[in-house]
């Protein structure tokens, strides 16, 4: 073997072998992180753990433990399996990094109480029972704008507590790429109100919305009467949700 072949093969091994042992409190010392704190970190870069993320303004991530994959470096991206607890529930995901700047989630699943989720609202406007399980089946960033998302998401035994009750039974969300646009649809079964529609996002934030709202025969007069701030009820008794705008002002 050429005296060059052998020099980089010996850089080759070198790198490889820091990658692998180097320690991960050491590398995120040297990372400024003035917003977001990583704290009890052990184990190396290439395979080690966190006790807690604390991030600013939102709930921190604990238990975080991460395992780098590293057939993916053929492919020129970083890749590592994560795993992690959020606002009590458990999570997994693979998360990759290219040369393009791409940045992407796959396989992710997480698994959460409803009533756990009730702290992001803005403001203690709704309560939630049940359990919400998400399955990620691919999300792409290029830049700072998300370029593709899919997945669903299940919430089962769903019952919103307030501001009306309203058994919803089982509430499917969809999330599918289509072209530019992203749909999301979303159905249920065996709730006290039949829920349907779709809700179109554009590449550039903008969002159109058009879902239906039935009350079935087992719904509460209470909630039936609720209803009637949604507008004029249809021929078929239904409510109907059209609206249009962008996400940014939602948020």
């Amino acid at each position: 073997m050429k005296k060059r072949h052998l020099i980089l093969l010996g850089i080759i091994a070198f790198l490889a072998t820091l990658i692998v042992r180097f320690p991960a409190a050491s590398l995120l010392s040297w990372v400024k992180t003035d917003k977001v704190k990583v704290v009890q970190v052990s184990g190396t870069v290439w395979n080690g753990e966190a006790g807690q993320i604390q991030l600013p303004d939102t709930e921190n991530i604990d238990n975080v433990s991460w395992s780098f994959n590293p057939s993916m470096l053929l492919a020129a991206q970083a890749s590592a399996d994560t795993y992690f607890t959020y606002l009590g529930g458990q999570a997994s995901v693979t998360a990759a990094y290219g040369l393009t700047g791409n940045f992407s989630l796959s396989g992710g699943r997480y698994s959460v109480a409803a009533q756990a989720l009730e702290v992001l609202l803005p403001l203690p406007l709704a309560e939630f029972r049940g359990e919400l399980n998400l399955d990620l089946e691919d999300l792409v960033i290029a830049g700072r704008q998300l370029k593709t998302v899919q997945g669903v998401a299940v919430w089962e035994n769903a019952k919103l507590i307030r501001p009306v009750l309203a058994d919803l039974g089982r509430v499917q969300l969809d999330v599918k790429p289509d072209g530019k646009k992203h749909a999301f649809t979303i159905n249920n079964k065996r709730g006290e109100l039949r829920l349907s529609g779709e809700v179109i996002l554009e590449s550039d934030g903008r969002y159109n919305a058009d879902i239906k709202i039935k009350p079935e025969r087992n719904a509460s007069r209470e909630l039936t009467n609720s209803l009637k701030v949604l507008g004029r009820q249809r021929k078929d008794g239904s409510y109907r949700i059209q609206q249009q705008g962008r996400l940014s002002d939602l948020l």
